[in-house]
């Protein structure tokens, strides 16, 4: 049986450009034994303290010391383990020491076990390292207050209904696509005091306008909003019915049912 997890991992390294040398021991894991064994690899090569002539007699990461009545040992910057010479910074099964293996759904970076699903210095791949306001998820970065596929955590999708995301799934049936009330042609209510709004990402949204928080200049993306709290977006004021053309865009609290 194929290795689905291991099938997984390959995937999200290669998108995130995963060295060949790594890409390759994934994909050997994603085979079953009955396709290659890790023994076929390594017969023809002389492990760590056997006999040599050359350096190309030794395994991956040994060399021939010793002259004529040499023997194999590792490389500098390579560690003996299990009679295989290894290098402790990236190894999956001997990582920081040896016979220290790393999860499945993980890699050794830097000698220490990473979480590639949620680490956000090491998502997806050693060093790739998401955003201020991004987060980690299943391997990639991304931005709670607007993704609608992680929607104010990981994994939440905005559905039919609600598919518009600001920290939280929302829709406003009450305001048409593009009904702006910034656009000059004054307030477009949407129920009491709210009005219908552009968000900076271009999406129709039903804005409240009794808060006394909004300023302008307050945001250039509905994540500079997250600070006031989930279901705040950044409105995109650049006329002069809101903003004056100075300092454009603020912050403003979706209205909800």
């Amino acid at each position: 049986m194929l290795n689905h997890d291991a099938i997984d991992h390959l995937a999200r390294g290669l998108s995130a450009g995963l060295p060949r040398r790594k890409a390759f021991a994934l994909l050997l894991a994603a085979l079953p034994p009955i396709l290659w064994s890790p023994d076929d690899v390594t017969a023809k090569c002389k492990k760590v303290g056997k006999k040599c002539d050359k350096s190309k007699d030794c395994c991956d990461g040994a060399s021939c010391k010793g002259g004529k009545s040499g023997k194999c040992r590792c490389k500098n910057g390579r560690k003996e383990c299990n009679q295989e010479c290894v290098d402790l910074e990236n190894d999956d099964r001997h990582c920081g020491s040896c016979n220290t293996p790393c999860a499945t759904d993980g890699a050794c970076c830097d000698s220490a076990c990473q979480d590639f699903q949620s680490n956000p210095a090491n998502c997806g791949a050693c060093g790739n390292a998401c955003e201020s306001n991004e987060t980690c998820c299943g391997g990639l970065c991304v931005d709670l207050y607007i993704d609608s596929a992680n929607c104010g955590s990981c994994g939440r999708v905005c559905g039919e209904f609600e598919p518009n995301c600001i920290g939280f799934c929302t829709g406003d049936a009450t305001c048409p696509p593009g009904a702006d009330s910034c656009a000059g042609g004054g307030a477009i209510s949407c129920g009491g005091d709210c009005v219908c709004s552009q968000s900076t990402e271009g999406v129709t949204l039903c804005g409240d306008l009794s808060l006394t928080t909004t300023e302008c200049g307050q945001c250039e993306s509905s994540s500079d909003c997250a600070a006031f709290g989930a279901g705040h977006f950044c409105v995109a004021t650049g006329t002069a019915a809101c903003c004056g053309g100075r300092s454009p865009n603020v912050c403003r609290k979706a209205c909800t049912d």
